[in-house]
């Protein structure tokens, strides 16, 4: 099994969970303030963003 590849897929499925997606920027980015609201978020796939 190719490593890189099962390490993205853990990555991604960690980070399709938006309560820590919104956790994160909301600490880092938004200094703790709550911008981003799990429940508001909705998934996207990069490759059909076109990137």
């Amino acid at each position: 099994m190719n490593r890189k590849y099962h390490t993205d897929t853990i990555l991604k499925e960690f980070w399709r969970d938006n309560r820590r997606f919104a956790a994160l920027f909301n600490t880092v980015v938004f200094e703790g303030v709550q911008v981003l609201k799990p429940d508001e978020l909705q998934e996207a796939d990069a490759k059909s963003l076109g990137r």
